[in-house]
């Protein structure tokens, strides 16, 4: 060991006085490395209470990477590229967001808490002009689960599910199908 420190009754290390993104002595930094160019960086400003993890490498190949470990073996959980793109499962996110898994297939769980109508949505937005909207909603047992999807944030197909007696109706123009298929053009 290099250094080791106990001290049950205060914080073990503090650093405090500069950071990089500090107006003054109100923050902290811990650098990684001493070359201007290449270090990584842990920095608290205190004035906007924003922890900070940088690498300095000016450079897409400048990852940050969180790591754990399986059966003694460290492997990367999460990937941060300078670039941006964020990988999950991958050390080469081919995306702003790639998530991989090598032993099943690949999920997202959305979570709603329990208690009346519970809704989870994915939002694909150009920039505020466009949007498509695909949402899950479950109402009660009786009613049964919506499937939408929604371009513009205007409900344009809806399925139904769920043990209700509309189970497996699907909607086009209408968030309430009342057959099989329903059809609704609000223009004839």
């Amino acid at each position: 060991k290099k250094l080791e420190v106990v001290d049950s009754a205060a914080a073990q290390i503090l650093a405090k006085g500069w950071g990089p993104d500090s107006a003054g002595n109100d923050g902290g930094a811990i650098q990684l490395g001493e070359e201007a160019a290449f270090h990584g960086l842990f920095s608290y400003d205190n004035a906007t209470s924003i922890l900070y993890i940088d690498n300095a490498y000016n450079s897409s190949s400048g990852d940050i990477r969180f790591r754990t470990k399986t059966s003694g073996t460290a492997i990367t959980a999460v990937t941060i590229e300078g670039d941006g793109d964020v990988g999950i499962g991958t050390d080469s996110p081919a995306a702003k967001l790639h998530i991989k898994d090598a032993s099943n297939p690949p999920e997202i769980h959305l979570e709603d808490a329990a208690g009346g109508t519970q809704t989870a949505k994915i939002v694909f937005d150009q920039a505020g002009q466009n949007s498509l909207v695909l949402s899950t909603q479950y109402q009660s047992s009786s009613d049964g689960n919506l499937i939408q999807f929604a371009p513009a944030d205007n409900v344009a197909m809806t399925i139904r599910g769920g043990t209700s007696t509309s189970d497996g109706f699907v909607g086009i123009g209408t968030a309430s199908p009342t057959a099989g298929l329903h059809v609704l053009n609000s223009t004839e």
